[in-house]
């Protein structure tokens, strides 16, 4: 889910964060889409351009959900790293507006317990795509990623990583229900909200269109920084 980062930060940086999350309480930047398609009111069919994102990733293990792990550190540690970045760990100590929706990147690890990859992302501000700050962290990356076609459906509360494979699961089932083809080794998690929106919070399942003629290209990881 998209979590409070509760770390050992200095309160001048605890400070610097939650003017950041209070500052998306009102209209942030989100990436450009067109809505190619409603069915019933349960689900979009979308084009999404392509966008610049920061990234970094971690693992999910099932049996988590029901043994009571990860520990809370370990669940923020990775929204963190992203926050960190955005506050200015960049070449050039770049401060960035919070753009929304956040995203969690959902495929399979190939572990020996059915782990699952999670690569969460921040959308960078359009004014810095063309030229995006190299992150100070190693853990952070660029990744350029492409245009392409989702299906997006809603649901509320707030989403940790049982809900949202709960969710995919029963997306799931509706897709196979209307005979649409998604791409079934990732899917997406996007939260629009920040942790101080108490109600009529917004999440979505994203899947990738199974297109037969088309390929959609894999995110591009940026490892040098833009040409001027």
């Amino acid at each position: 889910m998209f979590p409070f980062c509760q770390t050992s930060s200095t309160p001048k940086k605890s400070d610097k964060m939650m003017t950041i999350i209070k500052s998306t309480l009102g209209k942030s930047q989100s990436p450009d889409y067109n809505v190619i398609n409603t069915h019933d009111g349960a689900y979009e069919e979308r084009r999404y351009n392509s966008s610049v994102c920061i990234s970094t990733n971690a693992i999910v293990d099932p049996a988590d959900s029901d043994q009571g792990a990860p520990t809370k550190k370990d669940e923020n540690e990775p929204c963190c790293k992203l926050f960190s970045y955005i506050q200015g760990q960049n070449e050039g100590n770049h401060n960035m507006e919070m753009c929304f929706p956040v995203i969690d990147e959902y495929t399979p690890a190939h572990g020996s317990k059915g782990e699952v990859k999670r690569n969460l992302s921040f959308f960078v501000p359009k004014e810095f795509e063309e030229k995006t700050p190299l992150p100070s962290d190693p853990d952070v990356s660029i990744n350029q990623r492409p245009a392409m076609t989702v299906y997006a459906m809603k649901f509320g509360g707030y989403a940790g990583d049982d809900k949202c494979l709960k969710e995919k699961e029963r997306f799931m089932s509706i897709l196979e229900a209307d005979g649409i083809k998604v791409k079934n080794d990732t899917f997406f998690c996007a939260f629009y909200n920040t942790p101080l929106k108490l109600f009529n919070r917004r999440n979505e399942i994203w899947f990738i269109k199974d297109l037969d003629e088309i390929s959609e290209q894999p995110s591009l990881k940026l490892d040098v920084e833009r040409d001027q």
